[in-house]
């Protein structure tokens, strides 16, 4: 599943998460990249629809590096470049603690 959304139309990471549950309910892992505009301007579609499909196809040959993983529940998520080929060993990063 993809989606393209524009930052106003994204609401929060709780609704795009439930979004992916509706989508598909096994959903344990979202990856979020984003695209940037041009002089203050929005991509067109052509170009959003364009990256979107370059994203897609880097992520079906395991190259995760341009986006942030999150569980299904808005946690970050770090990925074993360990891990054995065709599988995904994600770990929930450790929370920040203030001094």
């Amino acid at each position: 599943m993809s989606v393209d959304k524009v930052p106003h139309a994204l609401g929060s990471f709780a609704a795009l998460a439930a979004e992916a549950r509706w989508v598909d309910p096994k959903c344990a892992v979202v990856l979020v990249a984003s695209l940037s505009g041009r002089n203050g301007y929005l991509p067109m579609s052509r170009d959003a629809d364009r990256t979107l499909e370059q994203m897609i196809e880097s992520v079906k040959a395991g190259s995760f590096g341009g986006f942030i993983p999150f569980d299904r529940y808005g946690q970050p998520l770090l990925f074993d470049s360990a891990a054995a080929v065709g599988s995904i060993d994600a770990h929930a990063m450790p929370e920040s603690r203030s001094p």
